[in-house]
């Protein structure tokens, strides 16, 4: 139907390298680097660097726990390494994790942030993206009232649901038109004997994949965004890394994860209302000073329309307007922040020109 293979749902690995191994730099393709700096029972830090660097800015990039493996960021990931080393929380398949870890909350999303920045070191750029903008933002404003030595340079949240009621959309009116004990009865299932997480709670990819591929078949009907993407695939590696198979490629989510993103997110919208905490310590967004603040946001964005993610500015209010800068991209879905053309040729180097200045003192 769409042109190319629909990644199995009942078949997916503990984790999907993102297969990162060479990056062009003007004329010149280079090998990448890759270390691992820390393994945590739910993710792994990985670091990315090649021998060209011309920036010494680094950046920790934090993928959303929804339900896509990392390797759906390959494209941003790759081009912001063109510039700078770049960190990766990557996250596993909770269907591997042995429930001797005990569970993963959203919380625990929180801590993981912290612990991640804690381990690359101060004066760092962090990049949110899509879901991960709350925790994002919630860790770093973690780390500034807590381990101020370690707070983060620059903050850049790439179109997530800051506030999803700012502009809300079908994703949004789905997720709100049922309560949070309709989802746990209805979509968390358990891991069954014989697997690594046997017993765990769940979210399964195969459900998840039923609803993207809904999604999928309304852009295509439409002439929407996915429907170039998967006819016309822009991405800087669509022969490797089909975006089709980016897009279906998912893993199972800690069930505890997956319900409590919806109600602090989409329910109760806990970082705005001053609910939001993480091991007993509120996220104040308010208190942060240093942390220059880019928020990023796609025109046709349908999952994280325009104004979500800018909301992000309204919390940080003891930020002056010299740390904040928020880009709109013209005709471009959500999908298109961090995939394809735009993303490469707009985007990332407008996130890289933000970075540069944050660091010259502009």
């Amino acid at each position: 139907m769409f042109g190319h293979p629909v990644a199995n749902p009942f078949n997916q690995p503990e984790q999907l390298p993102l297969g990162i191994t060479h990056v062009t730099v003007g004329s010149s393709r280079l090998p990448v680097r890759q270390r691992r700096l820390l393994d945590l029972p739910f993710a792994t830090l990985n670091a990315y660097s090649h021998e060209q660097l011309p920036s010494e800015n680094a950046v920790l990039a934090i993928p959303p726990l929804s339900g896509h493996y990392p390797i759906l960021f390959h494209d941003l990931i790759l081009a912001l390494l063109q510039q700078h080393e770049v960190f990766v929380c990557e996250w596993k398949n909770a269907r591997y994790v042995s429930l001797s870890h005990g569970p993963f909350d959203f919380a625990g999303n929180i801590d993981y942030i912290i612990q991640m920045i804690s381990a690359i070191g101060p004066r760092l750029n962090v990049i949110g993206l899509c879901q991960s903008a709350v925790p994002t933002l919630a860790a770093v404003s973690a780390i500034n009232r807590s381990k101020r030595p370690l707070a983060a340079r620059s903050l850049i949240l790439l179109g997530g649901p800051v506030d999803p009621l700012a502009n809300p959309r079908r994703v949004v009116g789905l997720l709100r038109e049922r309560p949070l004990d309709w989802f746990a009865d209805n979509v968390i299932q358990v891991v069954p004997r014989g697997a690594a997480g046997e017993g765990r709670r769940i979210y399964p990819a195969h459900l998840h994949l039923s609803g993207l591929l809904a999604y999928l078949t309304r852009h295509v009907t439409e002439n929407c965004e996915l429907s170039e993407k998967v006819t016309a695939d822009d991405g800087s590696a669509a022969k490797s890394h089909p975006f089709l198979h980016l897009f279906t490629s998912l893993m199972d989510l800690p069930a505890e994860h997956f319900l409590e993103n919806i109600d602090s997110i989409y329910h109760n919208q806990k970082i705005l209302t001053g609910q939001l905490a993480c091991h007993g310590n509120r996220i104040e967004p308010q208190l942060l000073k240093h942390t220059a603040l880019m928020t990023v946001e796609g025109a046709d964005d349908d999952i994280a329309a325009p104004g979500q993610t800018f909301a992000a500015h309204k919390l940080c209010l003891g930020l002056p307007d010299e740390l904040r800068h928020h880009l709109m991209v013209d005709d471009c879905g959500h999908f298109s922040l961090f995939h394809g053309r735009i993303c490469r040729e707009i985007v990332v180097p407008q996130i890289n020109k933000f970075i540069e200045d944050v660091a010259n003192g502009c």
